[in-house]
């Protein structure tokens, strides 16, 4: 069963983290994933004294895309978030939450 277009004002809202799961935005979570996971990225950088360019070889993308994830003016995709994580030598864990 084919499914209409999304118009553009729905196409819009649905740019988020949970898009390729098709779980619809959840209230905050792209204040969240900002607040709690890239600020622990960015801190374990500066803990183990990596600059952005140095990360940036290391990942693959340049200084100025880093910057940008670092700051949440833009998104990483989930295979490079998953490099991100292993270039600081961290793991990215799913856990079960109540809610």
């Amino acid at each position: 069963m084919a499914q209409a277009p999304l118009d553009s004002k729905r196409q819009k809202k649905s740019l988020c983290i949970c898009k390729l799961t098709g779980i619809k935005s959840l209230p905050g979570s792209n204040q969240r994933f900002q607040e709690d996971l890239i600020a622990q990225l960015r801190t374990r950088r500066e803990f183990l004294k990596i600059s952005q360019v140095e990360l940036g070889e290391k990942v693959g993308v340049t200084e100025s895309l880093l910057a940008k994830w670092e700051t949440g003016h833009r998104r990483p995709s989930g295979f490079l978030l998953w490099c991100w994580a292993e270039s600081l030598n961290v793991k990215l864990v799913l856990e079960v939450t109540n809610g």
